[in-house]
């Protein structure tokens, strides 16, 4: 390991955002995206305005290697530094530093849209009719921060028809934030030495008691090619973005990067960032394919097993290992598509992968390997003593059990169109959202028709059949309790749901 240097330090913030805006301190391109939310900027300053500290940026000046960098931060252009040697790289800091600049600085993103009420003394968004701006006590943070224009704020507060003791109030009240602003310090590690790997891990290491550097960035650093510009953590993002048509959008970024250690041929149980490095010549082509296997699989999950929500995903196993499938074959046969949907259902029912150790797992995965290689017959040596038909008790996405009725409800009754989105209404109840007093719903029309229906109470009609409805519940809904119709229809859905996974894996059970 090179000799590295670590050394810990304050600055003004507007000496460390000067620096920033004159190219010294630069942020690298393999650097995530900035994904605040307006709340956090207004927490940010808030912490500001009180004197809370911010945290801690890490600054990297590397021995040999340069990177491209941000041309651009919240808004603001950036001096480019033609030598290289002169930058210090933020590593850590990057959401902070583009808050400040895109509120402080005139041209920023959030310039007029982040105020002081100087009657209240909160830092408020402002709204996106700005109706509350125009108001005396309104100081637009970026006024406070620069001491000419709080100059032309302070006149126009002398001229306003407010009080004398108001504008007195008022006009120290925005003296002492300019104040706050010019004074507060930020606090930096400056890390000087070494190469991006020996950074990233000292990066890691300072931050284990805090949040952790996530681990597609953490290979988008070490692998970055400032010859390419390849960023592997946008290439995630990017597949992201294109599953929003199945609602899987949302979905948890490490999953994608368990699909790409497959191929790293190894069990993504046993995936390191340092097992897709030794990819890093070609891992451009990796998430190429990663991006087919998983829109694949996605889709799979989606018209064949009724997960047309993200949520209701039973296990993130699944997918990675239906992903690995797809990798190995990309056009499989009407049957292995049966075969596929019957692994599913089992593994879901079954609760398989709650119970199975990860020594049980690894060879499972092995198996499922050499099924979509054809060497194996079947994906999984099936066991009809694993099953559990119990309805949950409640319809939290978050377990196993409600996520399997739910997609069973929609296949059952063929609710998983093109645009399908989920939606549950309830019967309001002192028990809370379970099967027997909940309609699964996955269209504005199935919202408009069940919603009807209960608030009316109109006669049975062969439409409602699809919400878990039949006459005889129907009738038992205007005839009697919430409690006795839930009791009822209770065991006719759980009759339902058992009689279609029962049928689904009759010749596997």
């Amino acid at each position: 390991m090179a000799k590295m240097t670590i050394k810990a330090n304050r600055d003004y913030i507007t000496i460390m955002l000067d620096k920033i805006l004159s190219g010294e301190y630069a942020i690298p391109e393999f650097q995530r995206d900035f994904v605040w939310s307006s709340k956090q900027i207004v927490e940010l300053f808030d912490s500001i305005i009180k004197g809370y500290p911010i945290g801690t940026l890490i600054l990297w000046k590397p021995e040999s290697e340069s990177f491209r960098t941000l041309h651009e931060i919240g808004g603001i252009s950036v001096t480019q530094k033609q030598q290289e040697y002169e930058k210090m790289y933020i590593l850590d800091g990057r959401q902070r530093i583009t808050a400040l600049i895109s509120v402080l600085y005139p041209g920023g993103e959030y310039y007029n849209k982040i105020y002081i009420d100087l009657e209240e003394m909160q830092i408020i968004q402002a709204p996106a009719n700005n109706r509350h701006t125009g108001k005396v006590n309104m100081l637009k943070l970026g006024m406070a921060y620069d001491t000419y224009e709080l100059v032309d704020f302070l006149e126009k507060l002398k001229a306003s028809p407010l009080n004398d003791t108001q504008k007195k109030i008022y006009a120290e009240r925005a003296k002492k934030i300019n104040k706050t602003l010019l004074s507060y310090e930020l606090g930096y590690i400056s890390v000087t030495g070494g190469n991006i790997n020996e950074a990233v891990e000292v990066f890691s290491r300072l931050n284990s008691k805090s949040t952790p550097i996530s681990a597609d960035y953490m290979l988008q650093a070490l692998a970055y090619d400032p010859n390419t510009g390849f960023l592997f953590a946008n290439e995630i993002s990017t597949i992201l973005q294109n599953l929003w048509k199945y609602n899987f959008n949302k979905m948890k970024r490490e999953l994608i990067l368990n699909c790409a250690y497959t191929y790293a041929e190894i069990p993504f149980i046993d995936g390191k960032v340092e097992d897709l490095l030794k990819k890093k010549n070609n891992l451009k082509d990796v998430m190429e394919n990663v991006a087919k296997d998983v829109s694949q699989a996605v889709e799979f999950l989606y018209k064949e097993c009724g997960v047309i929500d993200y949520r209701l995903l039973p296990y993130s196993y699944q997918l990675i290992m239906l992903a690995s499938f797809f990798r190995w074959n990309r056009q499989p046969n009407p049957q292995q598509i049966k075969e596929l949907k019957q692994w599913f259902f089992y593994t879901t029912y079954s609760a398989y992968f709650t119970n199975s150790s990860l020594s049980v797992i690894r060879e499972d995965i092995k198996r499922f390997t050499n099924y979509a290689k054809t060497i194996e017959k079947t994906p999984i040596a099936y066991n009809r003593d694993n099953m559990d038909f119990k309805l949950p008790d409640s319809l939290n996405l978050g377990g196993v059990r409600a996520c399997a009725f739910v997609i069973t409800t929609i296949l059952q009754h063929n609710m998983h169109k093109s645009d399908a989105a989920l939606e549950i209404i309830t019967i309001p109840h002192s028990g809370g959202k379970c099967p027997g007093n909940s309609f699964i719903c996955t269209s504005k029309k199935d919202i408009a028709e069940i919603s009807n229906w209960l608030n009316k109470r109109h006669e049975w009609s062969d439409k409602l059949a699809k919400f878990g409805l039949t006459a005889s519940l129907a009738h038992c809904f205007k005839q009697n309790t919430a409690e006795t119709f839930i009791k009822e229809r209770s065991q006719y859905i759980l009759q339902q749901e058992k009689t279609f996974i029962k049928d689904m894996l009759s010749d596997v059970l």
